[in-house]
This record gives structure tokens, C-alpha cells and sequence, in this order.
């Protein structure tokens, strides 16, 4: 198909010329002012930060640890006579104090044995006042020769016999005594009983078990140090110097009551590098349970000098925990620090950071590396302010 051709007069064609002309030099006009407000808009503001002074301070540090409570003493209480269970004195999960009657078992047949044994115990003190009177009055007959001698050390012999027979009555009314009073069960400790394991009215023999009582105060906290700690530790311990003990609840409060290191392992474990530490800890309350896992702290020796910033300043750098350290041009600098232990809100840095220099608490998120940043407000801290701080919290 042939296209077809379309004439244009000059007019026209000058007419286009003119009008291309002129588009091209709005164009350069419109792309000339573009530029020209592009190069005079105003650059973006700093963001603003908040700075503190990174300051030294007295901390005793503490080093926490995976620990585990156990019982002290752990007993099963047994029934030590044959007879019918016949009252249980206690509510199962009570706090029994030692001493208590927890059981009774059929005290009647035993009761009726003590009474057989008194008797027996006074036929044979009889049996020996006679035996007594007699070798009196044989004796004295001996010494007029109006007795023979067999018949002197007849009497004699009467007589020893009727003071073992007195001896051995005197162990059976003991004996029975004793199976006595095994049938007022008692609890030979101050713990909490556990579920009953026969019901009233069973048949009990010796050595069948009737309840367990766990001891709750004091209770013990198994743990395992590392064996550079464990060094400093035996040193301190050894040197006399405070070892303070702090046990962190699964609320994350402290428990109040004081604890104590009593043992320390004498063998580092193989497998693990560690050392088994024992504490012992004050339980009035009964807020720990044996079997319980929780963290154990540890501050040995008197308080040091530490760097100490919160723990808001750090944050993740390249190269591991960094802070943003503003110098005096106003510029940020990420500076790789080494963390030591953590206190309440607040963490020791051990390497990367001078006191003195401040560093970005607030406003961490918004700046940049090199980047320029306009301080808002400045924080300072001081020791008696901060009093609370040298015992760590929750990061233990």
C-alpha cells in the first residue's frame, strides 16, 4: 500500500522550525532552573543524640552461674514395728517440725508387752532379795562351821543368778519400752512431708515406708565454676577474704536470706573443665525448692575500679560489641569495646574505652559511622548516685 505524501508550504515548514526552536530553549530553561534549586536546597539536619561521660568507678563485680538447690537431708520415715496404722497426725505437703507425731501404730499390744516385762522385772528383783537374805545367813552359819562349804558357795551362786536374771529382765522391760514407743511415729526432722503411702487401717511391718520429709532450711545449691574461677576462689577462701553469695530467683528478684560457700570440689572435671562448688543458703520462707535451677552470683574480694556505661551505649558493630564515641568535632566513631560483667541496667567495659570520652546513649539507631551529630543533652553519673549498681541484677 503506497503511503501518501503530504506537501507542506513554506509558511508551514517555517512555521514547525520555529516552533522546535523554541521548545528546545524551554527545555534547557526548565532543565538550567532544576539544577539551580537542586544545588540550593538546604542539607539534611544532624540527628540528635544523648551523650554520657564514661566515668570509673568503684564496682564489685560479679560472676554468675547455672546452679541447682537440693535437700539437705532427705528422710524416709519407716514404720520400725509390726501393727495396724491406726491415726495420721499431719496433712500431706505440711511443714512438720521435728519431734512431731506423724503416725500411731497399734499402741495397745505393745503397751500390754511393758506391763508383761515390769512383771517379770519384779519376780526377779524378788528372786534376788531372797537370794540376798539367804547367802547372809548362810555366810554367817559358814563362819560358825554349822554350813559345809558347798553349801556357802550354793547360796553364793543363788545369789549372782538372781542379780542376772534381774539384769535380764530389766533389758526386756527396755526392749519393750522401746517397741513402745515406735508406735508414736515421730519426724526426726523439720521438712515438708510428702504424699501418704498407706491409708489408715493397713497392716504395717518394720521397715515399711510411710512418708518422706524433705528439710527446706538451709538448702543446698550445687554449681560448677570454671577452673580459673575455681583458683580465685579457693584463694579467697583460703586468704580470708569476703566471698559474697546472691541467688537469683525465677522472678528475677534476689532471694533475701544470706548464703554461704561450704564446699569446694578438689578435682577439676575432665570432661568439662569445671569444679563442682557447694552452697548453702537460709530458706525460712520456703521461696526455694530442692530440684529448683536458677543462677548463683559470685563476688569475690573487695570492690575495684571499673569503666562503667549503660548497657543501652552498646551496640553490634563488625567486629563484635561497639559503642558510638563522639569527639570534639561533633562526629561519631564506632569503637569495638570488650564487655566485662553486667550490672543492674549498666555493663563494665574492659578494653576500647577511656574515661572521660562520651558515648551515645540515646539515639543509637539514627547516626552512621563518621557521621556528623548535634548532642541534645549530656548525663552524669556519680558513685553515690549509683550505690545500687555495684551489685549486679538480673545479668548474672
Amino acid at each position: 500500500m503506497a503511503i501518501p505524501r503530504v506537501r507542506i508550504g513554506r509558511r508551514a515548514a517555517g512555521a514547525l522550525i520555529g516552533l522546535a526552536f523554541s521548545g528546545g530553549i524551554l527545555m534547557m530553561f526548565a532543565g538550567s532552573a532544576a539544577t539551580a534549586a537542586k544545588d540550593e536546597a538546604p542539607a539534611a539536619p544532624a540527628p540528635l543524640v544523648t551523650v554520657i561521660e564514661a566515668q570509673l568507678r568503684e564496682v564489685a563485680t560479679e560472676r554468675g552461674y547455672s546452679a541447682r538447690t537440693e535437700s539437705v537431708q532427705h528422710v524416709e520415715v519407716r514404720a520400725r514395728i509390726d501393727g495396724i496404722l491406726q491415726e495420721r497426725n499431719y496433712q500431706e505437703g505440711e511443714l512438720v517440725k521435728a519431734g512431731d507425731t506423724l503416725f500411731v501404730i497399734e499402741p495397745e499390744r505393745y503397751q500390754v508387752r511393758v506391763q508383761r516385762a515390769e512383771g517379770e522385772l519384779k519376780r526377779a528383783q524378788a528372786q534376788h532379795r531372797q537370794a540376798a537374805r539367804d547367802w547372809e545367813r548362810i555366810s554367817k552359819l559358814f563362819e560358825t562351821k554349822m554350813v559345809s562349804e558347798r553349801e556357802r558357795d550354793l547360796a553364793r551362786s543363788a545369789l549372782e543368778l538372781a542379780e542376772a536374771d534381774v539384769a535380764v529382765a530389766q533389758a526386756a522391760l527396755e526392749d519393750a519400752r522401746i517397741e513402745y514407743a515406735y508406735t508414736s511415729v515421730k519426724a526426726p526432722i523439720a521438712g515438708v512431708t510428702s504424699q501418704k503411702e498407706l491409708a489408715i487401717g493397713n497392716l504395717v511391718q518394720d521397715q515399711t515406708l510411710l512418708t518422706t520429709i524433705i528439710q527446706l532450711d538451709p538448702l543446698h545449691v550445687q554449681f560448677a565454676v570454671p577452673e580459673a574461677d575455681a583458683l580465685a576462689l579457693r584463694r579467697a577462701l583460703r586468704g580470708g577474704e569476703p566471698v559474697s553469695v546472691s541467688l537469683l530467683l525465677a522472678d528475677g528478684s534476689r532471694h533475701p536470706h544470706p548464703a554461704r560457700i561450704d564446699y569446694t570440689g578438689a578435682a577439676v572435671d575432665p570432661a568439662t573443665g569445671t569444679v563442682q562448688v557447694r552452697a548453702v543458703v537460709a530458706n525460712p520462707d520456703g521461696d526455694l525448692m530442692p530440684g529448683q535451677f536458677l543462677r548463683i552470683g559470685l563476688v569475690n574480694g573487695a570492690p575495684l575500679p571499673s569503666l562503667v556505661i549503660p548497657a543501652s551505649a552498646v551496640t553490634q558493630g563488625p567486629q563484635g560489641p561497639a559503642v558510638f564515641v563522639i569527639n570534639n568535632d561533633s562526629v561519631a566513631e564506632l569503637r569495638p569495646v570488650t564487655l566485662g560483667p553486667t550490672l543492674a541496667d549498666e555493663v563494665v567495659i574492659e578494653q576500647g574505652l577511656q574515661a572521660g570520652e562520651q558515648v551515645v546513649i540515646d539515639g543509637v539507631a539514627r547516626i552512621r559511622p563518621e557521621e556528623k551529630v548535634r548532642i541534645v543533652e549530656r548525663h552524669s553519673r556519680h558513685d553515690d548516685a549509683l550505690a545500687s549498681t555495684q551489685r549486679p541484677s538480673a545479668n548474672i
